[in-house]
């Protein structure tokens, strides 16, 4: 599990990246990193990962609430965990192509209705 923080116009989250999605944002299989960091050392690992930094990608994410007690034990609290469920590598077309479809719905939807 790659836990990796992600960045938007709306702010940032840490998401959580199941092995073969991590493997995708890394560039690597956890087994080649793990060989890669014991073979050297830290500033070429750090170098390793200033290369993937600000890399655009879609991920579809998945978010759950997890409600537990608070320290006093009597109130609930609630967080955030999200969770990748598929990363795309990032096509301004594609995005383009997305964004005009959900206005064409919204423009039909703006039609007026009929009542019967």
């Amino acid at each position: 599990m790659l836990m990796a923080k992600m960045s938007d116009v709306s702010g940032n989250v840490f998401i959580s990246f199941p092995r073969e999605l991590g493997d995708s944002l890394l560039g690597m299989t956890a087994e080649d990193f793990k060989r890669f960091r014991e073979n050297n050392d830290e500033d070429t690992v750090k170098d390793l990962f200033h290369t993937r930094h600000f890399k655009q990608h879609c991920v579809l994410v998945k978010a759950r609430q997890d409600s537990f007690n608070n320290s006093s034990g009597f109130e609930q609290e609630g967080r955030m965990k999200y969770f990748a469920m598929k990363v795309l590598p990032y096509s301004l077309q594609q995005e383009n192509r997305m964004l005009l479809n959900r206005l064409k719905l919204y423009s039909d939807r703006s039609e007026p209705m009929e009542i019967e």
